[in-house]
Formats: C-alpha cells, structure tokens, sequence
C-alpha cells in the first residue's frame, strides 16, 4: 500500500509543493499576543502557527511584497522580522 506524501502550498507562487521541500516558518509571539519573530522551522516540530515557502529567494521576495505574512500571521510584521527573515533564508540556502 501507497503511503501518500504531505503536500503544502508556498506562500510565495501559491504552487503546491511535497511538505518536505519546504521551509515551515512559526510565529512566536510576546505577551501581548503580538508577533515576536518569525523563525524557520526546520525541525517541523515547532508548535504555532505556520506557513511553508518555497526554497526560492524570489518567492520570499514575492511573500513579502504581497504581505502574505501578515496575513497567514493575522499580525503586522515588522521590517526588522523581515530583513531577520531574509537572513535567516540566505543562510539555509546556501547551506
């Protein structure tokens, strides 16, 4: 029997991609509720709220232009998260 593999969609070009060729990105958030930091999950065991993307620079580009963050998050996200987020995606990449 066929095990079926886990499919998610990038937030970034909305393609659907095998769970494990994605990144998951979590929400943490302080004790206002509001977001904290957006980190990539790579163990995919995190608890929160996530949101997968691509292994491209391009669509990380494109979900952020489009505010797909803020709205998987339902939470402004500030710039400082932003370029956190970008690093942090440069250096998993290029690993």
């Amino acid at each position: 029997m066929d095990k079926r593999i886990p499919v998610r969609t990038c937030i970034g070009c909305n393609n659907e991609f095998p769970k494990k060729d994605l990144f998951r990105f979590v929400r943490k958030t302080d004790e206002a509720g509001m977001t904290d930091s957006i980190i990539i999950d790579t163990s995919g065991a995190l608890h929160g709220r996530g949101c997968y993307l691509c292994r491209n620079t391009d669509c990380l580009e494109k979900a952020l232009k489009k505010r797909s963050f803020e709205r998987t998050f339902k939470d402004p996200v500030p710039e400082r998260i932003k370029e956190d987020i970008r690093e942090e995606f440069k250096r998993l990449t290029q690993e």
